[in-house]
């Protein structure tokens, strides 16, 4: 064997030793980090929110520390304007990485906002909460971003049908909505035909929830859909889409009714429209006012029906 063809075999004592343009060349290649990671990592820099606010989020945290059980006065609570400019604030941190953000990663920030001060859990006028405040502070977040984003999405013309719509889904959730499609299973759409609440089980609701949907969305008068599927009067189809649009049971509705139904009485009776109601009114009067305050006719949403005993 020639020696001078393998260089590993020599002496490291020779003289002559390999050139370094013959050692192996090691690329490392950069990568740069993606934008989700980046999401994923993102720390809200609180100093970069105003000081005034930040000193009275900490006057408010002392306070919900030393009085748990009591709601905060309202002398304490943010303003509509510090609310937003803190608001504002973070989703600039934001878009510092991307325009376009994730709704999870907005669920994520609001959290870690009520993480870091649980003094800002939101409550009614009576001092009541619901443990859902990082859901009310995940869509303000994602409305701000949505507005600085507008002039970059092609503009629509509001009409008075889309403008009812829009009021018909306050409160609920964006996701619920896109879930609509034409297309059912047929072992499922069975179930919806005949009409029996025991068939109605999780897997089915949550299988049908699309169609279920569509059929609501289409232009059909209450009594045609009824006499399609009468299914969809049924208390257990009702109570699960109304969980999955609003994330509450429908039983937190009713609790909450009870306790705001003499305030929605006082209110209105400071409205013109459509006029004061008794106090010694009815359930289905209330849901009348309510309905009529968002354009909708409350005859046309709830069916009577006769029922005979023999």
């Amino acid at each position: 064997m020639d020696n001078s063809l393998n260089d590993e075999n020599k002496s490291p004592n020779v003289s002559v030793k390999r050139c370094r343009e013959e050692l192996p060349g090691f690329h490392v290649a950069k990568k740069n980090v993606s934008t989700g990671m980046k999401f994923r990592s993102f720390q809200i820099k609180w100093d970069k929110v105003s000081d005034n606010t930040l000193s009275k989020l900490d006057a408010l945290q002392d306070y919900k520390l030393k009085h748990p059980s009591s709601s905060i006065p309202k002398t304490m609570r943010l303003s509509k304007q510090e609310r937003c400019g803190l608001i504002n604030c973070i989703v600039d941190q934001l878009r510092a990485i991307d325009t376009f953000i994730p709704a999870d990663i907005m669920e994520t920030v609001a959290k870690d906002i009520l993480r870091k001060y649980p003094c800002l859990e939101m409550v009614d006028d009576d001092g009541y909460g619901d443990g859902l405040s990082y859901v009310v502070l995940k869509h303000k977040l994602i409305n701000h971003n949505s507005y600085l984003n507008r002039f970059k999405d092609q503009t629509t013309r509001m009409t008075p049908q889309t403008r009812k719509c829009s009021n018909a889904r306050a409160g609920t959730s964006k996701e619920y909505w896109a879930k609509s499609s034409s297309e059912c299973a047929k072992e499922c759409f069975v179930k919806l035909r005949r009409d029996e609440p025991n068939l109605l089980s999780d897997e089915c609701l949550q299988a049908t929830q699309a169609f279920v949907r569509h059929r609501l969305d289409s232009h059909r008068d209450l009594k045609t859909l009824l006499l399609e599927l009468p299914v969809l009067r049924r208390r257990k189809l009702l109570s699960y889409h109304f969980n999955q649009a609003t994330g509450t049971d429908i039983d937190t509705l009713r609790k909450y009714f009870t306790m705001k139904r003499i305030k929605i009485i006082e209110y209105s009776a400071a409205v013109s429209k459509p006029g004061k109601i008794l106090e010694s009114c009815s359930d289905t009067e209330i849901f009348q006012f309510l309905a009529s305050m968002v354009g909708e006719n409350l005859n046309a949403l709830v069916l009577k029906k006769e029922v005979n005993y023999y």
